[in-house]
């Protein structure tokens, strides 16, 4: 079960880049601000919810 969370975290954070990188690239011409900030909420979220969860 860690195994599929981990994978699970990964995939969110990605899928959370690419939204951040969509949204800042139409909004200021470059991305990469916005990916970096969007995969970094995302992970921190993962985070808090793995903590909050450690009997599952």
């Amino acid at each position: 079960m860690g195994k599929f969370r981990t994978v699970v975290s990964v995939v969110l954070m990605v899928l959370a880049a690419l939204a951040g990188f969509a949204v800042d690239a139409g909004l200021s011409g470059s991305g990469f601000g916005g990916a970096i900030l969007f995969a970094m909420i995302a992970g921190f979220a993962c985070v808090i919810y793995v903590l909050d969860n450690r009997e599952r």
